[in-house]
């Protein structure tokens, strides 16, 4: 079990943990290397490298850099993810899965509320692939159609799991998360399926 970052009473974090679910015992890793504190960052598998992705966050605003870390050599690249994500608008609070192809990121917050987590800012409901070995941006898929009943709407803050369907295709589930703005958030408890082709 990984972690990464997050608030503290000391500010944004940038650190590692792995727990050992054997021993009981925490390991600290440090901290990513330039790579500013933040919260809501997605901590991604990357299978195929055996390396584990940071990607963007919020740091003060929404970001869309990254880090990587090597399992191998239990140590940080020296270089942040930076032109390998700038065209992937910047978000937090997002969820994701890993596949053997590619890594998925959905939706997510793309405004911060003026309220902070008393609010809702503003929200995202698109794909935004990467790629599964590198943790580089690829693309992003636009929410396919306003309606809701065929398109989950715009959100953050949901839970997410990644497995295969009983017909072995890839997939995530997506679940709930807030929507709405501030003078209407919206807690959601839907639930959703992506199959991954």
């Amino acid at each position: 079990l990984f972690v990464f970052g997050g608030c503290s009473a000391k500010g944004r974090l940038a650190d590692l943990y792995e727990f050992d679910t054997t021993t009981g015992a925490w390991i600290d890793y440090g901290t990513a290397p330039n790579l500013r504190g933040r919260g809501g960052a997605n901590l991604i598998a990357l299978l195929p490298s055996k390396k584990l992705a940071v990607i963007a966050g919020f740091a003060g605003e929404e970001t869309n850099d990254g880090a990587i870390f090597d399992l191998e050599t239990k140590s940080w690249n020296s270089s942040l993810l930076v032109e390998e994500l700038k065209d992937m608008r910047p978000r937090s609070v997002c969820v994701n899965g890993a596949f053997s192809g590619s890594a998925i990121v959905f939706g997510g917050e793309v405004d911060p509320s003026a309220l902070g987590h008393e609010g809702a800012g503003g929200f995202a409901n698109d794909v935004v692939v990467l790629d599964a070995a590198t943790g580089h941006y690829v693309d992003t898929i636009p929410a396919a159609s306003d309606d809701t009943d065929s398109w989950p709407e715009t959100r953050g803050w949901s839970a997410a799991a990644a497995t295969t369907t009983v017909d072995g295709k890839d997939c995530m589930y997506i679940f709930g998360g807030l929507s709405g703005d501030d003078s209407n958030p919206k807690r959601l408890n839907d639930l959703w399926q992506l199959t991954i082709d």
